[in-house]
């Protein structure tokens, strides 16, 4: 179990030398306001989605950038 501590503790110091854990927490939190609940209509989302990707878009290549340190 130790290793896996370990490991732990080196993905959130390489998560952190990119973005604060609190700039983290706040993103996931927007992400989790802007998802549907996990019980409502999927097909309902889908469509919500459809109508919201043109707004998003120019981001995305922002959202898929990997750090390579």
């Amino acid at each position: 179990m130790l290793g896996a501590t370990q490991s732990t503790f080196k993905m959130w110091e390489r998560i952190e030398a990119v973005v604060p854990r609190h700039e983290l927490a706040a993103a996931i939190a927007a992400l989790f306001e802007l998802t549907p609940p996990l019980d409502s209509d999927a097909e309902a989302w889908r469509a919500m989605l459809v109508n919201r990707f043109g707004t998003v878009r120019p981001f995305l290549r922002l959202l898929v950038k990997v750090p390579t340190s």
